[in-house]
């Protein structure tokens, strides 16, 4: 009875999940170079929480680090705002060689981010996370070095690039307060753009954060079962 009892709490538990995550594909190009990104949404009470990684390592060109999130919310609410970003800053010297700035990004303001949304009515709405509004190509998320600490594939659009440092390096996290949400809002639509110009965007699909979902929710039943039995 206390296994089932517990079964049944974590498959409630799993059918409100507040958490998906989302990886582009495998194989994922833009501006003919491999991209790599992961990204989870946390969604409570008229909260929600991005985080995002870039995975490709060792980038070669600036289009393949992250300046942009499109995502769509099945719950409706037009009112939202970035509240807070944090992620570590880091200038990138002409020989792949890299310097952290001190302390995390505070102010919104700083590293230019913004958010946008609209409702659609009787469908949700959708939202656009983008660091190309602020006027200057900067705080894009790059991946990590070399096994060496190094940047050495980079390029000219990464190392040594004034308009293009500093970057932030992941994982960089995002809070927003957007009015609706909740903890069972579900995300769809995911799609993650790259480098500093419009346009270069990979899609995600949807199916990939359920199954996430589901492998998270049998793994708590496997460990109950071992617990209990």
């Amino acid at each position: 009875m206390m296994l089932l009892g517990a079964i049944g709490a974590c498959l409630a538990m799993s059918t409100s999940a507040a958490t998906m995550i989302f990886e582009t594909p495998n194989g994922a190009t833009t501006g003919g170079g491999p991209v790599d990104a992961r990204v989870q949404f946390d969604l409570g009470a008229g909260s929600l929480q991005i985080t995002i990684w870039n995975l490709q390592d060792n980038p070669t060109d600036v289009m393949q680090c992250v300046s942009g999130l499109f995502f769509t919310l099945s719950s409706e609410g037009s009112s939202g705002s970035l509240t807070t970003l944090q992620g570590l800053e880091r200038n990138i010297a002409a020989n792949g060689t890299y310097w952290p700035v001190v302390g995390s990004v505070g102010p919104i303001a700083t590293p230019g981010w913004l958010l946008s949304g609209s409702s659609l009515p009787g469908s949700g709405s959708t939202w656009s996370l983008n660091a190309l509004g602020g006027g200057q190509p900067e705080h894009t998320i790059i991946g990590g070095p070399n096994a060496l600490g190094v940047y050495s594939a980079a390029n000219g659009s990464i190392a040594g690039n004034d308009p293009h440092n500093p970057f932030l390096a992941g994982p960089a996290t995002f809070n927003l307060s957007i009015t609706g949400v909740t903890a069972d809002t579900t995300v769809t639509d995911v799609m993650f753009q790259f480098g500093t110009a419009p346009g270069n965007n990979v899609g995600v699909p949807d199916g990939g954060s359920s199954l996430v979902l589901l492998g998270m929710a049998l793994s708590g039943l496997s460990l109950l079962k071992r617990r209990f039995c």
